[in-house]
């Protein structure tokens, strides 16, 4: 499996090996902080959208897709 079908659209725990909430402790954000700016971000045509116009997570915090990618 590719780099790109493994990655997209999870949601980015850890980075660099250290977990997101240190990095965001850092720049004085919280997690919904910086998950209202990735959902800005994230393209709508590819993402399920819930009602409020948010991109639907899963209980992982990732993004579901809209198609199943192969």
């Amino acid at each position: 499996m590719n780099l790109v079908r493994r990655t997209d659209g999870k949601f980015p725990w850890t980075y660099l090996n250290r977990p997101i909430e240190e990095i965001l402790k850092e720049i004085d954000m919280t997690i919904d902080e910086f998950l209202s700016v990735c959902d800005r971000f994230a393209n709508k045509r590819l993402f399920k959208i819930g009602n409020d116009g948010k991109p639907i997570r899963n209980r992982h915090g990732d993004l579901i897709p809209l198609f199943e990618v192969r």
